[in-house]
């Protein structure tokens, strides 16, 4: 068997592990890293931590995933604490999009891969404390600060900051970063329905091309997923 057999094979498993447990009871998720990291009161070297950017970068909670593994593990092991069952990443903005904004929108995937890895080792250290009550980590995508639905020209209202393939893309690399590290991806993307749809298209071609046939879901809307076949959800 390949290593990328192995991973999706892990995949499935964990996948009905996950609705196994949901059948039988109400699974908790963790709460928001942001109002978390805030407590800390870091300044601008907090969040460098010693290393050099052209941008300032007070306030990339993401890039602490990389400079602060010691906060964002720290965050983490206290909503385990807490009793949660779902750990998403550290990775509400971790896209070229929001990135671009403190001018490292190239290590989009070094964060996510960061992120990933470091909650996946805090999950796996708190399952293997306590077999009963597995962990499971998820991977968090944020909605960007472009819009799809309205122009931020008022002199224009045709004009988009950016394209819906565009964000796919973007959400599509966001997605493939983490590789087998995060089973689950989680969208918290409510600002328009096109900007929700573009996660879903992103995680469905992903998985595809990972895991083989799957069924999706999104919220808070269906997103117009279709199962890797080509088949549309059940019912429509």
């Amino acid at each position: 068997m390949t290593l990328r057999q192995s991973s999706g094979q892990a995949r499935a498993e964990k996948a009905e592990l996950l609705r196994e447990i949901g059948s039988e009871r109400i699974l908790v998720k963790d709460g928001p890293y942001g109002s978390m990291i805030q407590s800390y009161r870091l300044d601008e070297e907090g969040f460098r931590a010693g290393r050099s950017f052209n941008h300032d970068q007070k306030g990339n909670n993401d890039l602490l995933n990389l400079t602060r593994p010691d906060v964002v593990g720290e965050i983490c092991k206290s909503y385990i604490d807490a009793g949660a069952d779902i750990l998403a990443t550290n990775t509400f903005n971790s896209n070229a999009i929001s990135l671009s904004d403190y001018g490292i929108a190239g290590m989009t995937r070094e964060i996510n891969l960061a992120a990933a890895k470091l909650t996946r080792a805090c999950a796996d250290a708190a399952t293997a404390k306590n077999p009963d009550k597995p962990r499971f980590v998820v991977g968090a995508l944020g909605p960007t600060n472009k819009t799809l639905s309205v122009s931020p020209n008022v002199n224009d209202p045709g004009y988009r900051a950016v394209s819906f393939d565009e964000m796919k893309g973007q959400y599509r690399a966001q997605n493939n970063s983490p590789d087998r590290w995060a089973r689950v991806t989680a969208a918290n993307v409510a600002s328009a329905a096109s900007v929700c749809l573009a996660p879903g298209q992103a995680a469905h071609l992903s998985l595809k091309s990972i895991v083989g046939p799957y069924r999706a879901a999104c919220a808070p809307a269906r997103c117009g997923e279709e199962d890797a076949s080509g088949a549309p959800p059940a019912g429509e």
